[in-house]
């Protein structure tokens, strides 16, 4: 784990992972938006560096990165990861959200979500870098569509280790 953070330059270019990505331009998105799609159908939209959410291939959300913290599935709610440093050691923190925080953190999603979907549905917005070069997007749409379909559920919760 690195000592130091450092802002992302280029979260298109630092998503070598996607097998298929976009980034676009919408009039509800201060930054461009990445979307990118993975060898084994998991998926992640980051609306900005400090806005990212990771999905699996069912659509179910395992991870996310936001203001700072990481969060991680549970199964049943979200583990808020948050790195203290000090000059020796990095410190983990975790927290679990309870229903109210995991509430508002679902719904800031969906909102977030809904604006994009409203954006390219309604032909709202600009690509302006996709690898394959020109591929269509109809897998990300796809993709919104059927997180837009239900409420967003959690993916299964990590294993972990124990010793």
């Amino acid at each position: 784990m690195a000592r130091q953070e450092e802002d992302r330059e280029d979260l298109y270019e630092e998503f070598r992972s996607a097998v298929r990505k976009w980034e676009i331009q919408t009039p509800n998105h201060l930054e461009p938006v990445v979307f990118g799609v993975r060898k084994d159908g998991r998926f992640s939209i980051y609306f900005d560096q400090d806005h990212c959410y990771h999905f699996n291939a069912e659509y179910q959300l395992q991870r996310a990165y936001r203001a700072g913290s990481l969060y991680r599935t549970q199964g049943t709610t979200l583990a808020k990861l948050t790195r203290t440093r000090t000059e020796n050691e990095t410190i983990l923190n975790r927290v679990d959200l309870n229903e109210r925080e995991l509430t508002e953190f679902l719904v800031e999603l969906q909102n977030r979500l809904d604006a994009l979907i409203f954006d390219l549905k309604n032909q709202k917005h600009e690509i302006l870098r996709s690898e394959p070069l020109n591929v269509d997007m109809d897998e990300f749409r796809t993709s919104l569509d059927a997180l837009s379909q239900h409420a967003i559920q959690l993916a299964p919760a990590y294993a972990t280790r124990r010793n």
